[in-house]
């Protein structure tokens, strides 16, 4: 019983030097998107759940997208999530694993386990209830504004396929817990976003192409493609911006204009049929990896959460080159280009390659991140053991081996400081890479290629 006090008190330590180490981050305006939520510079953003969110999976996408689309909005994101959590061991480890970390921004997605994939039984919503409750009024005392999120989608067809048990409406136990838990969003005023449902109606309308369509490895446990829609569903619930930048340049008899939004353009020289300015974005396009590639062209992510739009229209007609920084990056027709192009995809791009640099430095931020959540995970597995230990004496039958994966789980919890220490060290480095560029364009006839 002393050593698990004293771990905690070395966790709680620690973790509040690295706090104080972090500080309270630049001076920049905090974003319109950002003010509305609450977050602002230097905020610490916590993600709390279970196995699904443990993974790093849809949080890896979510922070790509905040440190490329709000790169002067420094904030430091911790998933706290752990493996097989429910609603009631966050609230058991709570003052020891959440509260420190002191989160002025949290997310919680919790109840896939709470059920325990079995028929409804009222007493386990109860419980779900009481703790979540516990846990939310917790957070509202720390000042945390919180976003809940419902349980994931349970695939019985997926689940049946992988292993051999009996079929079952589980998913129906999960949408009564959502219910409950956009009841609560509606009484407290707090955002919520439905997974379920995005990852349903995904599902309804991919199996009818191909019936063997999962968004799961295993009915449970989010694959590529399900962590993309998550994340994707998330940050358009919250109302995060789908435009990057967008410059229309337009021309009525022989005047050119220009409108732009999400920079600052400077020296527009334009012939007639050759446009030249400098754009300096605020942002850069959020980079997706091959991984996910599958999942962002599914919820169509170019669209809803990436546009970053270059419109030309009083060309005369034929074909068009746009070179950035004096490198070709696209050719398409007159037409094409009066109509918008989104550049967000477009590998060429020096913006885009920026992105993609920023990306690599913050997948070994998530690496981290998945180190120091798998001490959190072996101390909840071994909680039972713990327990069992501190009721015996040694020389009783299994003393020894519990004794040894206790120690074992108690060493993983004290490195988790350094490892979170080192997870925020990436910061800074991510930040100052993720900081727009200015850059010169230029829209050429595509045989002159000048």
């Amino acid at each position: 019983m002393l050593r698990c006090l004293l771990v905690r008190l070395i966790i709680g330590i620690a973790v509040f030097s690295v706090l104080c180490d972090f500080g309270a981050g630049d001076d920049a305006s905090t974003p319109a998107a950002l003010r509305k939520l609450g977050v602002e510079s230097g905020d610490t953003f916590v993600f709390l759940g279970d196995s699904i969110t443990y993974g790093c999976g849809w949080t890896h996408h979510v922070e790509g997208y905040f440190f490329t689309r709000f790169p002067q909005t420094r904030i430091r994101f911790v998933n706290a999530a752990v493996g097989g959590d429910r609603s009631w061991t966050v609230d058991e480890r709570f003052d020891m694993s959440v509260a420190p970390l002191k989160p002025n921004f949290a997310t919680i997605m919790l109840g896939m386990n709470d059920g325990r994939y079995r028929a409804y039984d009222p007493a386990l919503q109860e419980r779900y209830r009481e703790s979540m409750t516990r846990i939310l009024d917790r957070l509202k005392k720390m000042d945390t504004d919180v976003v809940l999120m419902t349980p994931g989608h349970f695939d019985r067809q997926t689940r049946d396929s992988v292993r051999v048990e009996p079929a079952n409406n589980y998913n129906g136990v999960l949408l009564c817990y959502g219910n409950w838990l956009r009841e609560v969003s509606w009484q407290r005023k707090l955002p919520c976003t439905d997974i379920n449902a995005a990852m349903s109606g995904v599902l309804v309308r991919q199996r009818a192409e191909d019936p063997g369509f999962t968004l799961t490895t295993d009915g449970i446990h989010t694959n590529a493609l399900g962590d993309f829609v998550m994340a994707e569903s998330f940050l358009r619930e919250l109302g995060m911006p789908a435009t990057v930048s967008e410059i229309a340049i337009t021309r009525d008899k022989a005047d050119w204009a220009e409108t732009h939004q999400g920079g600052s353009l400077n020296d527009l020289q334009a012939g007639d049929d050759s446009i030249r300015f400098t754009f300096h974005a605020n942002a850069l396009p959020w980079f997706v990896g091959e991984d996910a590639q599958a999942g962002y062209e599914l919820v169509n992510a170019g669209n809803t959460l990436n546009q970053e739009l270059l419109r030309v229209s009083g060309l005369p007609a034929g074909a068009y080159t746009l070179k950035i920084d004096g490198d070709a990056v696209a050719t398409h027709p007159a037409h094409v280009w009066a109509k918008g192009v989104n550049l967000s995809d477009n590998p060429k791009t020096p913006q885009r390659q920026q992105s993609q640099e920023v990306a690599k430095l913050f997948r070994q931020r998530t690496n981290f991140m998945q180190s120091y959540a798998k001490g959190w995970f072996m101390w909840v597995l071994r909680g039972p053991e713990r327990a069992w230990l501190a009721e015996h004496q040694p020389g009783d039958d299994r003393y020894d081996e519990f004794n040894a994966r206790a120690q074992q789980s108690d060493a993983a919890l004290k490195s988790t400081p350094e490892l979170l220490k080192k997870a925020d060290a990436m910061l800074p480095l991510i930040y100052e890479a993720a900081q727009p560029k200015a850059h010169q364009y230029e829209l050429l006839p595509a045989e002159s290629n000048e």
